[in-house]
């Protein structure tokens, strides 16, 4: 993969395991140490190929672009949420105003 990669510009490497990367975090059953691993294996390798940023420089903007990927699909998670939240079909289906849902609200809020 990192041979078929070299033939692509960094900067295209790093948008497209973005992309990627922010698209496995959006799917909820998905870990993430699997798209911390690719981005050590991938960029630091892409870096290296560049003797301005080298190995080590590849994984340090590696480990800035996953923390950067992870806070991207944090907030996309909370926009769904925030906005489902708001919709009364939502509402319903959880079932915020049944006992069960606010005896959990009365526990968390302890």
């Amino acid at each position: 993969l990192n041979e078929e990669l070299g033939q692509w510009s960094f900067g295209m490497v790093l948008f497209v395991f973005f992309w990627i990367g922010f698209t496995m975090f959006m799917l909820p059953p998905v870990p993430g140490i699997p798209v911390y691993i690719t981005s050590g294996i991938i960029i630091a390798k892409q870096g290296s190929y560049i003797p301005s940023i080298g190995f080590y420089g590849g994984t340090v903007i590696a480990i800035l672009l996953s923390f950067i990927l992870k806070l991207a699909a944090c907030t996309g998670q909370y926009m769904i949420g925030y906005y489902m939240g708001k919709s009364v079909k939502v509402q319903q289906m959880v079932g915020v105003d049944k006992v069960f849902t606010r005896g959990i609200e009365s526990i968390l809020q302890v």
